[in-house]
């Protein structure tokens, strides 16, 4: 449920992953500490979703992906998180490093559930060209919100 075990998940398998935690911990963005960089790595192995080959630690799956549709208190806080530090990303990096974007809109519920799915085609897509290991030289968070800002409108209700 922490952020950035993904984060880490990922780094530790990089190429350039030298086994120290510390210059590790200090690439994630926000910076983490050394321990909580070292109980991830542990965390990671223990779950099984990396493990050790050689002097080397590598993926066991390309893909970890809980799903569209899990609603666990885990994956909830997880996703309160990475929505926290995308507000944080506004302070945190330069436009040229980040896209965050929004609009106010007006939909029929038949319009909410087709952006529903093509949302959920962007995150399959993002996890498709996650498994490319051409040119990879940085983690990304991709959170797509997409909620309700006001109650349905019913005919007997006017504003």
């Amino acid at each position: 449920n922490n952020w950035y075990n993904p984060v880490v998940r990922e780094l530790v398998c990089a190429p350039d992953f030298s086994g120290d935690v510390k210059p590790l911990a200090k690439r994630l963005s926000p910076p983490i500490s050394p321990e909580q960089a070292q109980r991830s790595v542990e965390l990671l192995l223990d779950l099984g979703l990396i493990k050790k080959s050689g002097k080397r630690f590598v993926l066991t799956d390309p893909l970890v992906s809980t799903g569209p549709v899990v609603d666990s208190i885990a994956v909830v806080s997880f996703h309160r998180k990475t929505a926290q530090l995308a507000a944080e990303s506004f302070d945190r990096h330069t436009r040229q490093e980040r896209t965050i974007t929004s609009c106010t809109v007006t939909l029929s519920d038949e319009h909410f559930q087709m952006l529903k799915r093509e949302s959920a085609d962007l995150r399959k897509r993002a996890l498709e060209l996650a498994v490319e290991p051409d040119g990879v030289n940085r983690v990304y968070q991709l959170n797509i919100h997409l909620f309700p800002v006001s109650k349905s409108a019913k005919k007997e209700d006017p504003l």
